[in-house]
């Protein structure tokens, strides 16, 4: 699709430049202008990367528009819902919202970010945390354990999330149990609590706030009134907050 609208534009280009040429009598055939736009493109294969970038920009701006107006609409589940982990102060001058899985790499990376955040920014700065599987059924239970957790204990919820956070690669049950025990949770007690109806509906709501959204993978971070669908470094992140907290 994108690569037909760019052929079309160029094509426009062209035929206005041989509309020009046949006015002197100089009339250029379409097999010579197909040519000619091979050519152009052979000799200037900036010109495509230039025209796909520009289309990629103007696409997730529309996205990013279109979620910002769902969250809008959704403002109860996305920063009321008791089943959601929330760290720092409810009146904080910026709030972040963050979708991310336990198994996504990417969201690991970004954990460094918003942890030197929260820190150097403490108090200014509220984190939501939206559980939002998707990468299979470990990845759902790792969920449903982290929110329950959260119900059972908030006070200890970021030290175990920041545990599995800074564990490379995917987690084991006996990762997992270690870092509740270490956090100060009873293991079994959070399991149980994480089998229940309400902790499943939770997730049922994040995964289907996300499919309103248009989210595609993890993370994707709500800054304020933007959506950012893709992970920060902590420079990004950290101009886009103070923007935020100017407003």
């Amino acid at each position: 699709m994108r690569l037909t609208i760019l052929f079309l534009a160029l094509c426009v280009t062209f035929s206005s430049a041989a509309t020009a040429d046949a006015t002197r009598n100089k009339a250029v055939t379409r097999g010579e202008l197909d040519g000619l736009i091979r050519q152009y493109l052979l000799d200037n294969p900036q010109v495509i990367v230039d025209a796909l970038e520009g289309m990629q920009r103007q696409e997730m701006e529309k996205a990013s528009a279109e979620a910002a107006k769902v969250v809008k609409e959704n403002t109860q589940v996305v920063y009321s819902d008791a089943f959601t982990p929330s760290v720092g102060p409810k009146n904080a001058a910026v709030t972040i919202v963050e979708f991310s899985d336990y198994n996504c790499s990417a969201c690991k990376f970004m954990f460094n970010a918003i942890d030197r955040l929260l820190k150097e920014q403490k108090g200014k700065v509220r984190l939501l945390i939206k559980e939002f599987p998707i990468f299979g059924a470990q990845s759902h239970e790792l969920a449903a354990i982290a929110i329950a957790a959260n119900q059972l204990d908030a006070d200890k919820y970021f030290a175990f999330h920041s545990t599995l956070m800074r564990e490379p690669g995917r987690l084991d049950a006996n990762k997992i149990d270690a870092a509740l025990t270490n956090a100060g949770y009873d293991p079994k007690a959070v399991r149980a609590r994480a089998e229940k109806d309400d902790i499943k509906a939770a997730i049922a709501r994040n995964l289907g706030l996300g499919e309103k959204l248009g989210l595609r993978g993890t993370p994707t971070l709500i800054v304020g009134d933007e959506v950012v669908p893709h992970a920060l470094d902590f420079e990004t992140l950290s101009t886009k907050v103070s923007a935020q907290s100017k407003r």
